[in-house]
């Protein structure tokens, strides 16, 4: 029985949940059933009974979870494969990447999947903090992807894994302000989901990537409408705290631009997410909410949600929670009229972010126009200018268009002339978010 077989049939299927086919004929049942065959999932689930209510997709992950695939026959040989690319990879590892690539394309014993799932996790583990090593090793997933055999996986699943990879590959070269990289390897991901399972779990994150890449852009409207199809998707599978994730992802894009609309969405991610499964990403929803309440003046209703969940921040203290964590709590000050406590809090940050230039960047030229704002309503005119003035050569090092360069040029020389206040301040924050990705 081969892992792409035609189609099932009902006695097939009724034998395999009588557990009365041999060892070879259940493992390809499972592997038909894993490529997503709608006809195939559908009969299954006839004989389970899971029968959609009228107006609603098909639920095949119900299907997948009742017959138990993974727990009685796939996670045996998936652990195996783990196994085996454990032992692969440190020796893998340890060569330079052209020579890595060349043996995985070249050595059929590196084509599995198990090592092609271990390499594609450290690209996504990686790329945030060196995204170089991460396009490196999402092309050695996607090299192993190539060669998987169909008769093992499945012509349509390989697809998907193809999909996946090309989309670790996107998100890679995303982070490393490739931009034409990031949309091109997004472009054939999406060719390959089209020709594998059409798993909406494969689709949706595909779908977040892009959202990611345009919001990058500053497309923020855009990448939520996208991040709606990818909420779908997950709410066709079943899976409400996936579907908050997304939703989450989708206030943090609108919140510096429409928080009215962030506040929405953020309160309907804290009720989807799963708080004991991600923290994480309960932290987020919460430190969104509070983020949009203080942007429209609720300051009270913000800072009570940071005080209730402070504990949160406390267990993921890497510079990037820390950061925002400070940066909310001297939005609060700044809003609530405590500007010698905003002040403090804004040139912490950017002494902080000064140690990591490289990966802060965005963060300190922003900073520094709110910093520049408090200075602002404080009258300290001069010290907003020479603030503003230190961090320009980070924009222009970014090589932004000119009319953004102009327009900072101009906000800094009105500033110090009086002509204009903390109001044109925000408003270049805000032209900076939308524009300097843009050359």
């Amino acid at each position: 029985m081969r892992g792409d077989m035609d189609h099932l049939t009902r006695d097939q299927i009724d034998l395999f949940l009588g557990r009365k086919l041999s060892k070879e004929q259940s493992t390809g049942v499972v592997r038909h059933l894993l490529t997503g065959c709608p006809r195939c999932a559908e009969l299954a689930g006839m004989a389970w009974g899971f029968i959609p209510h009228y107006g609603e997709e098909p639920n095949y992950e119900a299907v997948f979870r009742r017959l138990d695939l993974f727990e009685e026959i796939v996670r045996h040989d998936i652990a195996r494969e783990r196994i085996r690319a454990g032992e692969l990879w440190p020796k893998l590892q340890a060569l330079p990447p052209e020579q890595r690539l060349l043996a995985v394309k070249t050595d059929s014993g590196y084509q599995f999947w198990g090592l092609y799932d271990c390499i594609l996790n450290g690209s996504k583990a990686v790329c945030r903090l060196d995204p170089t090593v991460g396009s490196d090793l999402a092309y050695l997933a996607l090299a192993i992807a190539e060669r998987l055999e169909s008769r093992t996986y499945g012509e349509t699943r390989i697809h998907d894994f193809q999909a996946a990879a090309y989309g670790a590959l996107a998100n890679a070269k995303r982070l490393a302000a490739d931009f034409a990289g990031c949309e091109e390897a997004l472009r054939a991901g999406w060719q390959e989901l089209q020709a594998g399972t059409e798993d909406p779990l494969e689709e949706g994150c595909l779908l977040s990537l892009y959202a990611s890449f345009l919001t990058d852009l500053g497309e923020f409207e855009a990448a939520v409408a996208v991040l709606d199809r990818a909420r779908r998707c997950c709410r066709r599978i079943g899976d409400r705290h996936l579907e908050g994730r997304m939703v989450l992802h989708q206030a943090s894009t609108i919140a510096e631009v429409d928080p009215h609309r962030g506040i929405e969405l953020a309160r309907r991610a804290v009720v989807l997410i799963d708080d004991d499964a991600e923290p994480y990403s309960a932290l987020g929803a919460r430190h969104t909410l509070a983020f949009c309440l203080n942007m429209v003046g609720d300051t009270a209703a913000a800072e009570a949600i940071l005080d209730a969940h402070r504990h949160l921040y406390l267990r993921f203290p890497e510079p990037v929670t820390a950061g925002r964590l400070q940066r909310l709590e001297a939005l609060i000050a700044r809003e609530k009229g405590d500007l010698d406590r905003a002040e403090r809090l804004f040139r912490g940050l950017h002494r902080m972010f000064e140690k990591q230039p490289q990966r802060f960047h965005f963060n300190l030229v922003v900073n520094a126009l709110e910093l520049a704002e408090v200075l602002v309503l404080q009258e300290r005119i001069q010290e907003s200018v020479r603030v503003l003035a230190e961090v320009y050569p980070i924009l222009e090092g970014w090589g932004v268009h000119v009319e953004l360069r102009r327009s900072w040029q101009t906000v800094q020389q009105e500033i110090g002339a009086r002509v204009a206040g903390a109001h044109a301040l925000r408003e270049m924050a805000d032209l900076l978010r939308r524009r300097w990705r843009r050359r």
